[in-house]
C-alpha cells in the first residue's frame, strides 16, 4: 500500500512538473508582420568606410534599439573606435514591414563615411525620412578621438567607458573580466 502510495505521488508530481514545463503564449502575440520582421532583421554584420575602416555593428533591443559599432584602420599603429546609436524605429511605419531595408540603408550610411563614428549626429534611413525623430538612431556614446590600443595600456577612465557601454549592473564584475582580458589588461 505503501509503495502504491509513493508511485502515484511521484506520479502526481512529474505529472504536474511537465504541465508546468510546458511553454506558455505569451498574453499578446505581435501581429505576423512584426513576427516575420523579428526573425528577417539583421542583428550584425560587417562593413569598410570609405577610408578602409574595418567595422563590425550590432544591434540589440527591441523597441529602444541600440546600433554599437567597432571600428580599427589597417594603418601600422592600429587605431581603434567606437559608436552607440540608439532610437525607436518601430515608431516609423516602413520599418515594421521592410526593417531588412532599413538596416541597408543605415549601413549604407556608415559606408560612405570616411570613419563611421564621424558626421551627423543622426542616422536617418531614407524609407523613414519622414518619421518622427525618436525613431531616427541618435548617436548617444563615441570614444572621442580614435585611440591606440597597441603600444599603451588603457586608462581608468577608458576602461569605465567599455563597462558603460557592453556591461550590464548584473554582470558588471565578470564582463569587466572578460573585457580586460580580451583587451590585454588587467582591470
Amino acid at each position: 500500500n505503501m509503495k502504491v502510495l509513493h508511485c502515484s505521488l511521484l506520479l502526481l508530481f512529474l505529472l504536474l512538473f511537465l504541465t508546468e514545463a510546458k511553454p506558455r503564449q505569451p498574453a499578446s502575440t505581435p501581429p505576423p508582420a512584426q513576427r516575420a520582421r523579428n526573425r528577417s532583421v539583421p542583428v550584425s554584420g560587417r562593413l569598410t568606410t570609405e577610408e578602409g575602416h574595418r567595422c563590425v555593428w550590432q544591434t540589440s533591443g527591441d523597441v529602444m534599439v541600440n546600433l554599437q559599432v567597432n571600428c580599427s584602420t589597417d594603418t601600422p599603429s592600429q587605431h581603434r573606435y567606437w559608436c552607440h546609436y540608439a532610437g525607436e524605429p518601430h515608431l516609423c511605419q516602413v520599418y515594421v514591414v521592410k526593417s531588412s531595408q532599413y538596416w541597408k540603408q543605415l549601413v549604407s550610411k556608415l559606408k560612405k563615411r570616411p570613419n563611421a563614428c564621424e558626421g551627423e549626429k543622426v542616422l536617418k534611413a531614407q524609407t523613414c525620412k519622414n518619421a518622427p525623430a525618436e525613431a531616427h538612431m541618435k548617436l548617444v556614446q563615441h570614444s572621442g578621438n580614435m585611440q591606440r590600443t597597441r603600444g599603451r595600456t588603457r586608462t581608468r577612465t577608458d576602461v569605465m567607458q567599455l563597462q558603460e557601454s557592453y556591461c550590464s549592473d548584473k554582470w558588471k564584475s565578470i564582463c569587466s573580466f572578460f573585457l580586460g582580458f580580451f583587451e590585454g589588461n588587467e582591470m
